[in-house]
Order: structure tokens, then C-alpha cells, then sequence
């Protein structure tokens, strides 16, 4: 799949915005679909972390090392296991504009079964603004 990327501003500060993000054992109340979430830190700035989400009648799974970098204002990961992902990479990066945040979120996903690269686009492009716009809710709340 060719990576996905998005680009937006948010109505929070960027502190706000990166504790949300990080926030992830919060991800149930924030992006539909998902149902549990499994954190384990492995030091400061870095998780392996376990999310459950569910895809029509179905959970599936996978895990992915999660770093935070937040003299960069970054946070990464990569794809330890999963049951549908072969490869699952992205990064959120943000700047500060004033009271506002400039997110960047970008996503490289394969799966282990052929998936039309057309319902792929569809679905991702439908759903990656809705993501932001759901952890700028959260942000402001929080």
C-alpha cells in the first residue's frame, strides 16, 4: 500500500494534542472501533502496545512499538505482530501554531490478505479526519 498522509490544524495546543495521542489506553473513548487496549512501557517514551479493534464482525489484533519523542514533537511506531498487518508504520508529528497545532499523520499499512488498493484509499481517507477531529475533541476535554 502507498502511504497515506494527512494534514491538519486543531484548535488545542500542542501539549494537549501529544498527551492525547499518548494517551493510550484512552483510544476506546477516542476511535471508534477499537475495543481494548494492552500498554506495557518499556522505558520512558517507548510502549509495546496491543490494541483490539473491531472490523465488521470480527476483533482482530496487533502490537506495535511505540515511540515518543517529544523533543521533536513526534510519536512512531512500528509493527511487532499482528493478525491482519504485515507491515504497520506511522508517525504523528506536530507544531505549534500559537494556540493551535499543525498535526502531520502519516501511515504505511499491508496486509496479510489482498485488499483492493481502491477500498483501502476509500476507507482511509474517511476515516483519518475523523481520527484527528476525535483526539482534538479528546484533547480539549482533557
Amino acid at each position: 500500500m502507498p502511504k497515506a498522509e494527512i494534514e491538519d490544524v486543531v484548535n488545542v495546543g500542542l501539549e494537549s494534542f501529544f498527551k492525547a495521542i499518548t494517551a493510550y489506553e484512552s483510544y476506546p473513548k477516542i476511535v471508534d472501533g477499537f475495543k481494548k487496549i494492552s500498554v506495557a512501557r518499556k522505558g520512558p517514551g517507548e510502549a509495546r502496545i496491543t490494541y483490539h479493534f473491531g472490523v465488521l464482525l470480527k476483533t482482530v489484533s496487533y502490537t506495535l512499538d511505540v515511540k515518543e519523542d517529544i523533543a521533536n514533537n513526534s510519536m512512531s511506531w512500528t509493527l511487532v505482530d499482528s493478525d491482519v498487518f504485515s507491515k504497520n508504520e506511522g508517525k504523528w508529528t506536530l507544531k505549534s501554531d500559537g494556540a493551535k497545532t499543525k498535526v502531520k499523520y502519516e501511515l504505511e499499512a499491508e496486509f496479510k490478505i489482498p485488499v483492493p488498493e481502491m477500498i483501502i484509499n476509500k476507507l482511509l481517507k474517511s476515516t483519518m479526519p475523523m481520527m484527528i477531529k476525535n483526539f482534538e475533541k479528546f484533547a480539549s476535554k482533557n
